[in-house]
């Protein structure tokens, strides 16, 4: 009786071994089906957020409204940053209302007509400020954009710090790059996304490099945690942008000095001519055919400024 009692409590171990057995391996496969599972609705959720964003991105940038391209100006320009309450509408309305200020004050002193000039000088005036305002800011970013990679390459990055480490940085660089690095930082502290945060921070600056820079470094917040191949590639690109920049600028300087010496050349024959034929230069330049003339200068310096802005930018 002993002898079956041993062998029957031998089985019944042994098929609790079993048991136990089978059932840690059905838990095991469990869990590592749930975590599969898991992180393939990770992935899938990661995926949706970034196609949203890009879609969102591409709506922005396909609608392409006059508000809009009014906020970009006053925010390229830096005139947001130095009056945070400026918006697109008040710097529509404060336009008009100026414009109005001078037509009605050109019109009480010199007519209609004039008081219209006056108001067209203004606004074109403003409006070569903000290009010139753009221009500034460009630069700047040029000349802090390679110190901001350098900085950037100093450190091992993450995903999770790098908005502590773009605070660390902003404090060396200059506007407009600082402010887009700290407005990065809260808000990546304040919402806890650091893709939007990065893909926000690239609308803030007018500058192809760092905008190209920004969309890589958001996608690789997404899908890497190593940051040294892009900055290393990013580098090498800001390197050879700043090298054609520095052409650009050397034909632009060649342009304009021919320009110049074609308008003395110009205004030199005037003189002879006004000499020739006993005239006086500025009656000549008052008659239809002088004020032809001119209109045909001034519509090619015109061009040529145009060429040359957007050559530079």
């Amino acid at each position: 009786m002993n002898e079956y009692f041993k062998w029957g409590a031998v089985f019944v171990l042994l098929a609790a071994g079993f048991l136990c057995l089978y059932l840690r391996a059905s838990l095991l496969t469990a869990i590592l089906r749930f975590l599969r599972r898991t992180n393939a609705d990770m992935a899938e959720k990661d995926r949706r957020l970034l196609l949203e964003n890009r879609k969102a991105l591409q709506e922005i940038e396909r609608k392409n409204t006059v508000w809009l391209r009014i906020g970009r100006t006053l925010e390229y320009s830096g005139l947001r940053r130095r009056f945070p309450g400026l918006t697109p509408t008040r710097f529509l309305a404060g336009n008009l209302v100026l414009a109005g200020i001078c037509i009605a004050g050109g019109g009480l002193l010199f007519g209609f007509l004039p008081g219209v000039g006056i108001a067209a000088g203004f606004l074109a005036a403003e409006e070569f400020a903000l290009i010139l305002a753009r221009a500034g800011a460009q630069r700047r970013v040029d000349e802090n954009l390679l110190k901001f990679l350098d900085f950037l390459g100093n450190y091992n990055l993450t995903g999770g710090e790098l908005a502590g480490i773009l605070g660390q940085i902003s404090r060396y660089l200059d506007e407009p790059l600082r402010g887009a690095l700290e407005e990065c930082e809260a808000e990546c502290r304040l919402t806890g996304d650091v893709g939007t945060a990065v893909l926000a921070m690239g609308e803030r600056i007018e500058h192809p490099q760092f905008k190209q820079f920004v969309r890589n470094l958001e996608m690789t917040t997404r899908y890497s945690t190593d940051f040294a191949p892009l900055v290393a590639d990013s580098r090498r690109s800001m390197r050879d942008y700043l090298s054609r920049a520095r052409e650009r600028k050397g034909m632009l300087r060649e342009a304009l000095i021919n320009m110049v010496l074609l308008l003395l050349m110009s205004a030199v024959v005037l003189i002879v001519v006004a000499g020739l034929i006993e005239t006086p230069l500025g009656v000549m330049l008052t008659d239809p055919v002088g004020k032809l003339g001119l209109a045909v200068v001034g519509g090619i310096v015109l061009i040529f400024a145009a060429q040359a802005l957007s050559v530079s930018r």
